[in-house]
């Protein structure tokens, strides 16, 4: 490891301590109970792994403490919460990953850009193709979410695109199908769907911090 990339894990390693003891998602899972307490409630439900994994179906409820991130049901109330506006892009400025992610800098950071095994922090708006919020970490009370490049918590199109970012940096990402959470979407056994299965899903997405991995 190169001089300048320990100490910035020296810099970082207190830091991600701290934040990765609240937000760091688990794939606990619980019943499926969460939308009929939502509508009931008429308030925000929240979940235990962002955008988060294809392979996630399940959703928790909480009803107190911090988790990795939150979704709203109904979902305009997430919307009315959340202070940032996405930004148009200019089409000729889409670029694309290797594996089909297309994405649009918004800003280009000046930190590190982060490899396999290291943590990043970041804040996110998870958004359906008409616009409609499915999942954030934007706003007032919101911690950002803290986790591990490689380790599967995150959808692999989410992941893919910030490995080609630097710390500091916006971006603005269409993510296919299946990179995101594939046939399945994310839905209750009852078919009411946040993400409906197949879905291409939208992310603006700022990368707040890279702390290297000490290996």
């Amino acid at each position: 490891m190169g001089a300048s990339r320990l100490l910035h894990l020296c810099s970082n390693l207190l830091l991600l301590v701290i934040t990765t003891a609240y937000v760091v998602p688990s794939m606990t899972t619980t019943p499926t109970s969460w939308a009929r307490y939502a509508k009931e409630k008429g308030v925000a439900v929240r979940r235990e792994a962002v955008g988060f994994t294809g392979m996630l179906g399940a959703v928790a409820l909480a009803t107190g403490g911090s988790t990795a991130t939150t979704l709203a049901w109904p979902l305009q109330v997430l919307a009315e919460e959340s202070p940032v506006k996405v930004r148009k892009v200019n089409p000729n400025k889409i670029r694309e990953t290797p594996n089909g992610v297309k994405y649009v800098d918004v800003k280009v950071g000046e930190g590190e850009s982060p490899r396999g095994g290291d943590y990043v922090i970041i804040t996110y708006i998870g958004q359906l193709s008409d616009g409609t919020i499915f999942d954030g970490l934007h706003g007032p009370g919101k911690k950002p979410l803290a986790f591990k490049i490689g380790a599967k918590q995150v959808i692999p199109g989410l992941e893919e695109a910030l490995l080609s970012m630097q710390a500091g940096g916006e971006r603005q990402l269409l993510v296919p199908a299946d990179l995101a959470f594939g046939e399945k979407g994310v839905c209750t056994e009852k078919g009411e769907c946040l993400v409906p299965p197949n879905t291409n899903v939208k992310y603006n997405v700022i990368l707040k911090r890279v702390a290297v991995s000490p290996i």
